[in-house]
C-alpha cells in the first residue's frame, strides 16, 4: 500500500455509514460557510454583494493548532462584565505567550481559573501560578441555552 501521507499514521475505528461524509470533508480540506470580504451593515446586505464571498472553514480558522488547543467551559458569569458568559465555549491554545492582559487559563494552589493575566500581580497574591493556555475565541449562543 502506497503511503499518502509524509508522516507516520494510525487506524481509526469509524462506523461504515460514516464514511463518505469524512471522505467528503477531507477532499473539500474541511468545512467551508460563505463568508463576505465585505463588512455587512446590521440588517440585510445589498443584494449587489450576493456574489462577493469565498468560504470560510471555522475550525481552520480558530483552531490552527489542534494538538495544542483546548475548549472549555465557562461554569459562571465571573467574567459577564467582559460579554463571557455561563455556558460559553472557549478555545484556548497551549504554548502561546502570554501577554499581559490576555485571558489565559492558570493554575495555582492545585486549582485552575480563568483570570486576565497580569504578571506583577501574579508575582505578588500567586509566584507559583502557572499559565497553561491563551484564549483566543470565545464562542456564544445568541438563544440563551448551553451548548451542551
Amino acid at each position: 500500500m502506497a503511503r499518502r501521507y509524509d508522516e507516520p499514521t494510525r487506524l481509526v475505528e469509524v462506523p461504515v455509514s460514516l464514511i463518505p461524509q469524512i471522505e467528503q470533508f477531507i477532499a473539500q480540506g474541511g468545512v467551508g460557510c460563505p463568508f463576505y470580504d465585505t463588512a455587512v451593515p446590521a440588517g440585510f446586505p445589498s443584494p449587489a454583494q450576493d456574489e462577493k464571498f469565498r468560504t470560510l472553514d471555522l475550525v481552520s480558522y480558530m483552531i490552527p493548532y489542534p494538538e495544542r488547543t483546548v475548549l472549555v467551559k465557562v461554569p459562571d458569569d465571573a467574567f459577564e462584565e467582559e460579554g463571557i458568559f455561563r455556558g460559553d465555549i472557549l478555545i484556548a491554545e497551549r504554548e502561546t505567550a502570554a501577554r499581559d492582559g490576555d485571558l489565559a487559563l492558570c493554575s495555582t494552589g492545585g486549582n485552575v481559573v480563568l483570570t486576565r493575566i497580569d504578571r506583577a500581580a501574579m508575582r505578588r497574591q500567586a509566584p507559583d501560578a502557572v499559565i497553561h493556555a491563551v484564549v483566543r475565541f470565545r464562542i456564544h449562543t445568541l438563544y440563551g441555552g448551553d451548548f451542551f
